[in-house]
């Protein structure tokens, strides 16, 4: 059988998960609960499919698609399809057409089976059957309310929530129904080495190919003739990821070729700006941590060599000029700064430190002198500067 626990602790773990505010920023995604929670069916559920190349439901309910997703995650996408009986659980009754078609449908539960609920019209809701004892039946649903007095995160729009108990005699009464995947026996399922290629060959003896596949709690991308990809890969979706040399999908800091990137929860390769506990950091279009100096919308920033932002304090360039990084990290110009020992320092307009040279007073007829170490000296405050250049 196929480890019909582990995909209940899948799914178990994801109770207490809020559903997110429209546009939610992708990182906030897979937050249980925080600042975006919401009410407008944004989910990591529907992320996480559509970048199995699977249509893009976000906003859209998504109790079935849950269940669904918790599969892909236990077995792979393909294995998934074929429990499910279709390429995409994403409707309850369309769910149960297919399973009643094969003579899945049933009146009374086991574990792991998928609930689908009755409104007297249509089938309208699903949930995952965790356990079954006598008239008891406890299941994990999403989509559902969070009841908060049981310890679990307080709900704002919909989400995920676990045990719900249910009566077999009101299940019953409700014209309720149970779906019956097969968890067939994936004993059959196997790596296979040809020279330096490997391949996953399944329990039918077919290889996998041209898919992403879930192994052992990794992921893996194999090419159109089967063979496990490793390196970078370009999904359909133009996004970036990076398998290891074992094949396994990287998340989070990743070094090659000397340069760093970083490999979001889902594995994309991540643009732009990004803050961790250590910092800042800023990814370049072609995906390396930004190191040295680095100019983002008109303003400069320094990076240091494993491409952390410097920031708030002095940094002596490679030509032996001092500049100023302020604490956002931007490089500070035209204007003056005190240090904790009372002395000023003028910043040029190109950032550069002045000195022994002249700077002169933006709105009075006077010129200031900054010595060959930099420091404002007021005695030689005048009108009429001389001998140095003048700092813009």
């Amino acid at each position: 059988m196929y480890n019909i626990d582990h995909l209940k602790n899948i799914l178990l773990a994801e109770s207490g998960y809020i559903e997110k505010s429209k546009n939610c920023p992708t990182k906030n995604l897979y937050e249980k609960t925080g600042a975006y929670d919401g009410s407008d069916n944004w989910t990591k559920y529907w992320k996480d499919l559509a970048d199995l190349g699977l249509t893009n439901y976000q906003g859209s309910y998504y109790c079935i698609a849950a269940l669904f997703w918790g599969m892909t995650k236990a077995y792979g996408l393909e294995t998934a399809q074929k429990l499910c009986l279709q390429s995409y659980m994403i409707n309850c009754q369309t769910t149960y057409n297919l399973f009643k078609s094969k003579g899945r449908v049933f009146i009374t539960p086991k574990y792991g089976d998928i609930m689908v609920f009755w409104n007297g019209t249509r089938f309208y809701h699903a949930e995952f059957v965790l356990d079954v004892k006598g008239d008891v039946i406890k299941t994990f649903g999403a989509n559902t309310s969070v009841n908060s007095s049981s310890g679990s995160a307080l709900r704002n729009g919909g989400g995920c929530y676990a045990p719900k108990t249910y009566s077999l005699a009101a299940v019953k009464r409700e014209g309720h129904k149970f779906c019956r995947p097969i968890y067939g026996d994936p004993s059959g399922e196997k790596w296979m080495k040809s020279g330096t290629i490997w391949k996953y060959q399944l329990s039918d003896g077919s290889t996998v190919k041209n898919q992403w596949k879930y192994i052992n709690n990794r992921w893996y991308v194999f090419n159109s003739s089967g063979a496990m990809v490793t390196g970078w890969y370009l999904d359909s979706n133009n996004q970036w990821y990076y398998l290891c040399g074992d094949g396994g999908m990287a998340q989070g800091w990743q070094k090659v070729n000397d340069k760093w990137y970083y490999l979001n929860q889902s594995g994309e390769m991540h643009k732009g700006w990004l803050q961790t506990d250590n910092g800042w950091y800023y990814l370049t279009e072609e995906g390396s941590a930004a190191t040295g100096w680095l100019n983002v919308q008109g303003i400069w920033y320094v990076f240091d060599n494993s491409g952390k932002m410097i920031c708030n304090t002095w940094f002596l360039n490679s030509d032996g000029n001092w500049y100023y990084l302020s604490s956002t990290g931007a490089m500070k110009t035209s204007q003056w700064i005190q240090q904790p020992d009372g002395n000023w320092y003028y910043l040029s307009n190109t950032g550069k430190m002045a000195k022994n040279a002249w700077i002169k007073d933006r709105y009075r007829d006077v010129y200031y002198f900054a010595d060959r170490d930099g420091i404002y000296r007021p005695e030689k405050d005048t009108s009429s500067p001389a001998g140095y250049s003048i700092a813009e």
